[in-house]
């Protein structure tokens, strides 16, 4: 059994670890976001500014985000310069724990599946924790070049 994190944005479940996740907070009233790009905002956290992105890498729309929270996600990419950075999400986490008989793939890619718990069945986003990660770093990179 692995103990696992849902996260809701733009209406859509995004499954990850749970242990990847650092610290959700709840954003003050008023933040504002970058609508043009994968990088939303930044974010100081623990003295240092953490890029904010959107859990698909794409650009959020002029939808307005319900409850928005930040999850700090620890970084897959080794001797990073950016070892945290943040997800978007809105509403409630929820944890549960699965096991491999609990999921089964519903795209050819295996980034989508089907999440069967006590008899019902939910499409779930498998959270992309290696291309995030890059990303991160890469918007790390772009700041500190822009600096």
């Amino acid at each position: 059994m692995v103990d696992c994190s849902l996260l809701t944005y733009k209406s859509s479940l995004y499954l990850l670890p749970t242990v990847a996740i650092a610290e959700a907070i709840i954003l003050p009233m008023g933040f504002t976001f970058n609508l043009d790009s994968t990088i939303v905002a930044n974010y100081e956290w623990h003295q240092e500014f953490r890029p904010i992105l959107t859990l698909d890498l794409l650009p959020i729309d002029n939808a307005k985000i319900k409850n928005p929270k930040i999850a700090f996600i620890h970084s897959m990419q080794p001797q990073s310069s950016q070892p945290f950075f943040a997800v978007l999400f809105e509403g409630q986490t929820r944890r549960l724990k699965i096991s491999p008989e609990n999921i089964a793939w519903a795209d050819e890619a295996q980034n989508v599946a089907m999440l069967t718990e006590k008899k019902s069945q939910t499409e779930v986003i498998l959270v992309d924790l290696a291309g995030l990660s890059k990303e991160a770093e890469l918007s790390s990179a772009d700041t500190q070049i822009a600096k």
